[in-house]
Formats: C-alpha cells, sequence, structure tokens
C-alpha cells in the first residue's frame, strides 16, 4: 500500500507572507491614513493645512535619520528582531495618533510612526533574499512589491466609512493595533536564516544547507566605504538619474547605476533579477571603470535597497 504524498509549504512563503502583512499595514499607516484622516484632524485641530504639514514632515525626518541605520542593524542583530522591534514603535505611535489633541503632540507621536516605518524595508528584503534562491528573488520580491499601492487604495475605500459612522480616532487606532499584533506576528514566524532550520532557500538548486553570510575577512566597514570616491560617484549617478527619470512625461522610470565586470552574461542576469520584464520600464546604466583591476564583495550587488 503506497503512502500519501503530504504537502509541505516551505518556510520561505510564511516568511513572505509575514513580510508582505507588515509591509500592507506599513504603507496603509504612512501614506493611506495619513491622506485620509488628516483633513479631518485639520477641523478638529483648527489648524491650516500647511501647518498640517508639519505632522507629515516629522514623520519624515525621523525617517530620513533612522532609514540609513536599518542595514546596520539588521547585520548586528538579524532582520527579525529588527522588524519586530520597530513594528512596535510604528504600532504604539500609530495608536498614539488617536489620543492627539493637537498639532505639537501629533507630530511627535507621528514622528514615532516614522521612526517604526523605517526599520521594514531593508530587514524585509534582506530576509527575502537569505530565504529565496537566486533564481526566485525576483519573484518573491515581484509578490511583495504591490503591497504599496494594495495599502494606499484599500485606505482610501475603508477609512472614509470608518470616518464616517465612527470617529477620525478609532482609524488610528485601529490601524495601530495592527502595528502591534505584527511584533507577535513576526517574532513567531520569522527567521533569519534557513540554515537555522536545516533549510535551504527555496529554489535553491542542490541540496546543501547553507547559511549564506560574508566572511568576516570578505567585509569592509561601514566607515571605510565613505571614504571611497567611488562610492560617492555612484550615489551621485543615482540621484541626478532618479532626479531626470521622475521627470519624464511617460511616467516613472528605474534608474540604477551599476558598477560590474565586463560581464556581458552577469549583466543580463542581473538586469532579469532587477527589473522582471513587464514591471516597468529600466534603464541599466552599467559602468564597468570603476572596477577594473578593483576587488568587490560581489554580494553586495544581491541585496536590492528599497
Amino acid at each position: 500500500m503506497s503512502g500519501k504524498r503530504t504537502f509541505k509549504i516551505h518556510w520561505a512563503w510564511v516568511v513572505l507572507g509575514s513580510s508582505i502583512m507588515t509591509l500592507f499595514v506599513t504603507y496603509s499607516i504612512r501614506i493611506g491614513a495619513y491622506s485620509v484622516l488628516l483633513p479631518e484632524m485639520i477641523k478638529d485641530f483648527r489648524i491650516t493645512k500647511a501647518e498640517a504639514g508639519m505632522i507629515k514632515s516629522a514623520f519624515s525626518m525621523t525617517y530620513l535619520l533612522f532609514a540609513p541605520l536599518m542595514g546596520w542593524l539588521t547585520d548586528r542583530i538579524g532582520g527579525r528582531k529588527v522588524i519586530s522591534l520597530f513594528c512596535l514603535l510604528l504600532g504604539g505611535g500609530t495608536s498614539l495618533m488617536g489620543t492627539a489633541q493637537d498639532l505639537p503632540i501629533s507630530a511627535i507621536y507621528y514622528s514615532v510612526v516614522g521612526i517604526g516605518a523605517a526599520g521594514t524595508w531593508v530587514p524585509i528584503v534582506t530576509l527575502i533574499q537569505n530565504w529565496f534562491g537566486e533564481k526566485k528573488r525576483g519573484l518573491a520580491l515581484g509578490i511583495l512589491s504591490p503591497n504599496y499601492g494594495i495599502g494606499f487604495g484599500l485606505m482610501g475605500v475603508i477609512l472614509p466609512g470608518v470616518v464616517v459612522e465612527y470617529h477620525w480616532r478609532l482609524g488610528w487606532f485601529s490601524l495601530g493595533t495592527a502595528g502591534l499584533l505584527l511584533t507577535v506576528l513576526n517574532g513567531m514566524l520569522l527567521r533569519d536564516h534557513p540554515g537555522k532550520m536545516a533549510l535551504s532557500p527555496w529554489g535553491e538548486s542542490g541540496g546543501e544547507v547553507t547559511d549564506k553570510m560574508t566572511p568576516p575577512s570578505q567585509r569592509i566597514g561601514y566607515f571605510e566605504i565613505l571614504r571611497r570616491g567611488r562610492f560617492w560617484m555612484i550615489g551621485h549617478s543615482i540621484y541626478y538619474g532618479c532626479r531626470k527619470s521622475c521627470s519624464t512625461p511617460d511616467g516613472w522610470t528605474g534608474v540604477v547605476w551599476i558598477p560590474v565586470r565586463s560581464d556581458l552574461a552577469h549583466v543580463r542576469s542581473l538586469r532579469k533579477r532587477l527589473f522582471p520584464e513587464g514591471s516597468y520600464r529600466s534603464r541599466l546604466w552599467i559602468d564597468d571603470h570603476f572596477l577594473r583591476g578593483g576587488r568587490h564583495d560581489q554580494s553586495s550587488f544581491d541585496r536590492p535597497s528599497g
């Protein structure tokens, strides 16, 4: 008598599912809730639209201050702890927004939300890179990316009804509760590396269980990176490229300047991974000059930024 086949879900998909929920709630709070609830807050606080902009500015300032540190923190303590901790700040700050009575307090509370939101994208992408094989990361990131529009769109449908039937404060309380629940969800489901569960990344060829980490001897310090001229050259190229792309009449165009060696096969593979066909228009500017005759850590090109 033949045994029945059992269907098992690879834990990579559990990690992806938890990541989807996290980004959905994050963007719902970051964009959807603010856009819908702000007009009602302006009425109750009796402030101008210009003054209300201080609330968003407080969010943006803390987000910009903390976002660059997330990669460093993820490398030190792991994506699971970073996401869980910052979801606590995300949910707590959002819940406090429901108790705000004036403009200054709202700005302080929303700045806490900005800190929490800063700790989601980078560690989540890091976990996806760890849990999915090289040829499956594009699929996973493609599934993950639409949460920006979904969170914003659904809040535009759900929250107006909440405001009309109840109060704008309930909108903040509801999303704040969701953010706090993410702390528990991510703490239970996320794992930093498949090797810790005796698994291989999903879609990776071969049966070896690996915990892909860059050996300490191949790592480079952050201050050393900042002292290198090629780092600033790459940064400037991305900055000016994005400025040009945002002004094009045919919509968003992703511009990336990637220093790679003269390997056409590698370039084409990298382009497919970064810009899946049919997702959006892309231009890949490749500069071979930077790394000729120099060494680089190939893993640095395997972690996209968001």
